[in-house]
């Protein structure tokens, strides 16, 4: 995987690309890789997961006066015409919680189907 970091974006190249077609799979890829090597290597991966109940106690970053009084400035600038649109997000965590990223992604997986879920490991 390539990788190139600017400031606070992050891009990365994978080695392998999967595009899901109606009734078939077109895989793309970098260098000189044999694909039926690739296919094979997939094939005798056993993930080995149970999707179990995640127990965790969540908790907001920020209280609930603060999440209003950002909205408030969101609508504001959109009001005005400096944004049409955003995507804002509330941080929630528990400090205590032990969890397995990628059970989680499957979790979430499981409860929301959308086709643009993708896992990130910058392990």
């Amino acid at each position: 995987m390539i990788i190139y970091i600017f400031h606070y974006l992050i891009f990365f190249r994978p080695k392998y690309v999967f595009f899901k077609k109606e009734d078939f799979i077109e895989f793309q890829y970098l260098d000189d890789i044999v694909p039926a090597d690739v296919i094979s290597e997939i094939l005798k991966i056993d993930i080995g997961y149970e999707i179990d109940e995640i127990k965790c106690n969540l908790s907001p970053r920020i209280t609930k006066s603060e999440y209003l009084d950002i909205i408030n400035k969101i609508q504001y600038h959109i009001k005005r015409g400096d944004i049409y649109e955003i995507n804002y997000c509330q941080e929630f965590f528990d400090d205590s919680a032990s969890i397995d990223p990628f059970i989680v992604y499957l979790r979430l997986k499981e409860i929301s189907p959308v086709s643009l879920w993708r896992i990130l490991s910058f392990k």
